[in-house]
């Protein structure tokens, strides 16, 4: 896409994409290829690497642009706006999530009883970042869930975790800043924390021990554990009491 004298090679791109991009790219100096080449980047984060965080950002402020017939009314790709499967008058993102018969069952499953009516009535970009909830562990079993936090910017990070039993009851937390690590260092810290204050104890009580991968939006009591320490210090708090509700 560029010639040996480090300009863009406007044939080769010119009919392939709009003019704003087009002016957009102008503005924009191309590199020599014989100092770098060109490589797959990440548009959500300048640095060009993929983040969950920036993922979520893209995908809320593009949730108004999921295609219902609705929207695909509006965009004039059919005549008929309403619900195909239960027949509502416009089917908007709104309706998809928690309007739909279909999509309405949903949500008891995965919301709790006494949050659900409130939740229902959110705003849909409220409501899909209130959606996670952490479940209990089978009877008889203690569920431990551990997470670390990275600043990008300064490279501070902490680590945090919690157990719960299966009836829903605290045994402990833990919070613990590290400095300055990387996102797998934070990782590691966090694993091997939880190896230092628990599996031990749990070998030796002859216990069972299975290790899960439980997704961001789960595990966010214990992502809120990592923030009871304060970064770029030496801190190291024990909780033997609730901090999060769940």
């Amino acid at each position: 896409m560029v010639n040996p004298n480090g300009e863009w090679r406007w044939d080769c791109i010119q009919h392939l994409l709009p003019q704003a991009a087009l002016l957009t790219v102008a503005a924009i100096k191309p590199s020599f290829t014989d100092i770098m080449v060109d490589y797959v980047g990440w548009r959500g984060e300048e640095h060009r690497n993929f983040t969950v965080k920036s993922t979520y950002v893209i995908c809320s402020n593009r949730l108004g642009n999921l295609l219902t017939n609705g929207e695909r009314n509006r965009r004039h790709l059919t005549n008929d706006s309403s619900c195909s499967i239960y027949g509502a008058a416009l089917e908007e993102v709104s309706h998809v999530l928690r309007g739909c018969v279909e999509s309405r069952s949903l949500w008891p499953r995965l919301v709790k009883d006494d949050k659900l009516n409130k939740f229902l009535r959110m705003e849909v970009k409220q409501c899909l970042g209130a959606n996670a909830r952490w479940t209990v562990p089978p009877r008889h079993w203690i569920k431990v869930n551990t997470d670390g936090a990275r600043n990008t910017n300064s490279g501070l990070a902490t680590c945090g975790g919690m157990w719960r039993d299966f009836k829903d009851k605290w045994c402990f937390g833990f919070s613990r800043a590290l400095g300055l690590c990387s996102a797998l260092e934070v990782k590691l810290w966090e694993s091997g924390i939880f190896f230092a204050v628990g599996l031990m104890d749990m070998k030796q009580r002859c216990w069972d021990v299975q290790f899960l991968f439980i997704r961001r939006e789960g595990n966010f009591p214990a992502d809120t554990m990592t923030r009871f320490t304060r970064q770029g210090t030496s801190d190291y708090l024990r909780f033997m009491e609730s901090q999060v509700d769940v």
